[in-house]
């Protein structure tokens, strides 16, 4: 049994990610709740579970660093932290939140995964478990896959894949596709192909890796993970947070060479 306390939307908000899901209000228990903060935020909590019977085991707050001033300060997230420990030891159950994601430039983004989260370093080292979700690899979040990765204190991470389907994450299973697999260490027929359309589509400059995704579909059949794999078989310069791609100037200097390489053989 669980209710969620929401606290980043209203009941219109809620009422709306409902009819979407094709769910019933009553299907995900939930209450809107005025915003309060630190410690008149916490009576509001247990005044809330106080009121349920019988008591959920799981609360699952919605926004819980909106709930504070300054959620950046260890001196004001760490006390706040303590009282809701001591709220899930009194009732018996799992408090489990929400929380913002600090705002990063692709490929500058914090390398543990504890601290991807918004604000001070005090919310992971607070909590026994931490879960990322975030969105996969080399995309700028509209694509339906989500990548969740699991942080137990005292236990091994975990990682599971998920992807939008009819507004809910499904979890699927990752798989190597067969098509990426190098054999004897070169490049096999579909990424091969794939090499030859950027380098084609790339030669009078800078692309769209968008328009180049969607157009390696359309006209060639390549699927999205192996244009990724050709583009980094290329060693490709991307910018504008990697939504341009362009040949690497060494390519070009590699083209030369191969093609000098050829008329030695030839002569030869």
């Amino acid at each position: 049994m669980f209710h969620v306390l929401a606290y980043d939307r209203g009941r219109n908000a809620f009422t709306r990610t409902m009819r979407r899901l094709k769910l019933l209000p009553t299907d995900v228990p939930t209450t809107s709740l005025e915003l309060a903060f630190g410690t008149a935020a916490v009576q509001g909590i247990v005044n809330q579970i106080e009121s349920m019977t019988p008591t959920p085991n799981i609360i699952f707050i919605e926004g819980l660093d909106m709930l504070l001033d300054d959620a950046n300060k260890k001196s004001v997230v760490s006390p706040f932290m303590r009282q809701l420990q001591r709220v899930a030891a009194h009732f018996h159950i799992a408090l489990i939140c929400s929380v913002g994601a600090p705002k990063s430039k692709r490929g500058e983004d914090y390398a543990a995964k504890r601290d991807k989260i918004s604000g001070s370093e005090a919310w992971g080292r607070n909590c026994e478990t931490v879960c990322v979700l975030e969105f996969s690899a080399e995309d700028d979040g509209t694509a339906p896959q989500r990548e969740l990765t699991v942080l137990p204190r005292n236990a091994k991470a975990e990682k599971f894949s998920f992807q939008f389907e009819g507004g809910r994450l499904v979890r699927i299973e990752p798989t190597v596709d067969e098509e990426q697999k190098p054999i004897l260490g070169r490049p096999n027929k579909s990424l091969q192909i794939a090499i030859q359309f950027l380098e084609q589509q790339l030669q009078d400059g800078p692309r769209d890796s968008k328009e180049l995704v969607q157009q390696a579909f359309d006209q060639e059949d390549i699927k999205r993970t192996t244009l990724f794999a050709a583009a980094k078989e290329l060693k490709l310069t991307k910018t504008d947070k990697g939504r341009v791609w362009e040949l690497s100037p060494m390519h070009g200097e590699i083209g030369d060479m191969a093609d000098m390489g050829d008329m030695e053989t030839a002569t030869l």
